[in-house]
């Protein structure tokens, strides 16, 4: 009696195993591609996002760097200026440094150009009438040589030893 008994309820679980398989629905095609629109609808705003943040790191890392640029020869003026002349500075500026001087007009201006790599140099010193030593500093850093992009602009007056 036990025997046929665990056969009947053996045959019982077979015929709900194949009730379960009948009975059982997959996912439609329709319901693929509504749940890929619905995702391709969360996902898109975000890839802007990464795509937008790259862009921005970019022009900020390139922004970062010129201004090293501008501040190390904002420096290295300022220390020529402390041991040497005037007129010794702007000779150190284009025999050891390796700037051309490009403008030297009549009223104290004198213009110096310097291609590094990525970035083209553009230093002016104006000397300040009526104000003893001191001289106005610019230093423009821009992308090359056509000087059509600026990246980084640093300005500053000081003393020079005469």
């Amino acid at each position: 009696f036990a025997f046929i008994l665990r056969e009947k309820v053996i045959e019982m679980n077979i015929i709900k195993q194949k009730n379960i398989l009948i009975n059982r629905k997959g996912m439609t095609l329709i319901e693929i591609i509504v749940s890929l629109a619905i995702l391709a609808i969360i996902i898109v705003p975000f890839m802007n996002m990464f795509v937008q943040s790259t862009v921005t790191n970019k022009k900020s890392e390139t922004i970062l760097d010129a201004t090293y640029v501008a501040q190390s020869n904002m420096e290295n003026i300022y220390s020529i200026s402390k041991s040497k002349t005037f007129i010794a500075g702007r000779l150190q500026l284009t025999d050891n440094d390796g700037f051309i001087e490009t403008d030297v007009s009549t009223n104290n201006n004198y213009n110096y150009t310097k291609n590094v790599t990525g970035y083209f140099i553009n230093i002016q010193i104006m000397r300040i009438v009526g104000k003893g030593n001191l001289v106005k500093l610019l230093v423009k850093i821009y992308d090359n040589s056509s000087m059509s992009k600026l990246e980084s602009q640093m300005e500053t007056i000081l003393p020079w030893n005469d």
